[in-house]
């Protein structure tokens, strides 16, 4: 084994051994020179190889498995995943709007209702740049996310010359259903006094086959020649009238229950953002998991079956019980003194 190992090694490392291996029949006789050539992945990581299977033609000679991790079979089975990521919105409709109003116009745009260009501000962690990610998506169901949006935070433009990566993607063709682009500025408050400047003229010169996505903490830090071209809507805290139906479905999708009054009080606490209260939700379960599966240390028993005495300084003084007979107290008798 300690043989077939050195083989297998890489010369241009010494500590790809931390690895298992598990070796199928006949390997040690044949095992050719290039079967020792790993990936240089292979070699950065500890990784588990499952098998070593002679291949058919065209195929590797070995197959890897999950990095080894630092955690026990049942956490490896099931890892933690943070709860801004799990229960981030999947479409328009999963979102928590701060009034039905905002949420109808919003979802006027889905299935090309509307096109425009939009600018979403408001207070961190209310769901602006979670929207501003749905909305292609929304508007052209066979939109190309690689090809056809792009992606911008606004401390990356600051000259006129960052602008033209974006006339030129916006000038080359797009196959789906709209012959349309997006193009999501994330943080547009950091765009410059030039890039604001030259932006209003994009906008207008591709207004019929690209849509503009804007989000922003500070609405007055940006162009009002934008603000103008654009269709604005504020993002304020959800009320707690919209917070509580997400809360409980958090809450139940975790198997836990708590009552109306702690979730509004809950709420009223955490609620300025959607972000910071699933941040805490997740703080809360995980808390309340530790405690439930804390092992309880069983009783001392001595070697002749008895549970072992309190200490005597203790109020109340218990006789000890046996494990073959159960003491019962009576109680008192009913009959006069």
């Amino acid at each position: 084994m300690k043989k077939l190992r050195r083989r297998l090694r890489p010369p241009s490392t010494r500590k790809w051994t931390r690895g298992i291996l598990l070796l199928s029949p006949g390997l040690t006789k044949n095992c050719p020179s290039r079967r020792t050539r790993l990936s240089s992945f292979t070699r950065s990581t500890p990784m588990t190889i499952r098998s070593m299977k002679r291949p058919k033609s065209g195929q590797s000679w070995w197959r890897v498995a999950a990095p080894l991790h630092h955690l026990s079979p049942a956490a490896r089975r099931k890892k933690m995943v943070s709860f801004t990521i799990k229960y981030k919105p999947n479409t328009l409709a999963d979102v928590v709007y701060p009034d039905s109003q905002t949420e109808d116009d919003i979802r006027a745009y889905e299935n090309a209702g509307r096109f425009n260009h939009i600018v979403l501000y408001g207070t961190y962690g209310t769901g602006k740049t979670t929207i501003a990610k749905l909305m292609p998506k929304a508007v052209v169901a066979d939109v190309d996310w690689q090809n056809e949006v792009r992606f911008i935070n606004g401390s990356m433009i600051r000259s006129v010359i960052d602008i033209r990566p974006v006339t030129s993607f916006l000038s080359l063709s797009s196959w789906n259903s709209l012959g349309c682009k997006f193009v999501i500025i994330d943080e547009a408050e950091q765009l410059t006094r030039p890039a604001q400047l030259a932006l209003k003229g994009v906008l207008d010169d591709f207004a019929r086959n690209a849509m503009f996505i804007f989000t922003t903490n500070y609405i007055n830090n940006l162009d009002g020649g934008i603000q103008g071209r654009t269709q604005i809507f504020q993002f304020d805290p959800p009320p707690a009238m919209r917070l509580v139906p997400f809360v409980k479905r958090v809450l139940k999708s975790e198997g836990l229950g708590m009552s109306d009054p702690q979730i509004n009080q809950y709420i009223a606490k955490y609620g300025s953002s959607i972000r910071g209260l699933l941040m805490q939700l997740e703080t809360d379960v995980i808390t309340s998991r530790r405690a439930n599966i804390q092992p309880v240390p069983p009783p001392k028993v001595s070697r002749n079956t008895t549970v072992s005495q309190p200490s005597p300084t203790s109020a109340a003084q218990s006789k000890s019980v046996s494990c073959d007979t159960i003491a019962i107290q009576t109680p008192p008798s009913s009959q006069a003194a």
